[in-house]
């Protein structure tokens, strides 16, 4: 019996893991988030997607994570923030991330919040 409930058990949680380890093709992700795969190619290229990772034939594979970022990038563009500043914002928050503890709230927030509320 324990057997069994620890069979049912695996089974479960690898179809949860593999339910929530979601991954796009460049054409799912860009119509997802409402984009072509030029600009999300041209957003991979500026930098912005740089852990985006490629299968064995070399085509971009978006996670949720990927998606996440894709999400962030769509509404900093949506305030009018130019590339270059969401490149400079990404970059702090992942240097941010990489150094301190994940909980703590970024010290570039602030002025990032005056940014887009200045595009706003």
């Amino acid at each position: 019996m324990l057997d069994l409930d620890l069979s049912v058990s695996y089974i479960i949680c690898t179809k949860l893991y593999e339910v929530m380890k979601v991954n796009y093709t460049i054409a799912q992700a860009a119509k997802k988030v409402n984009l072509t795969t030029y600009t999300l190619r041209y957003y991979d290229r500026e930098g912005l997607l740089s852990n985006v990772g490629r299968d064995k034939s070399g085509n971009r594979i978006f996670t949720k994570d990927d998606m996440e970022i894709l999400s962030l990038i769509c509404c900093l563009k949506n305030t009018g923030m130019p590339i270059k500043e969401i490149k400079q914002f990404i970059d702090w928050q992942e240097e941010f991330h990489l150094s301190q503890n994940p909980c703590e709230p970024s010290p570039f927030m602030p002025l990032t919040l005056f940014k887009i509320d200045a595009h706003l």
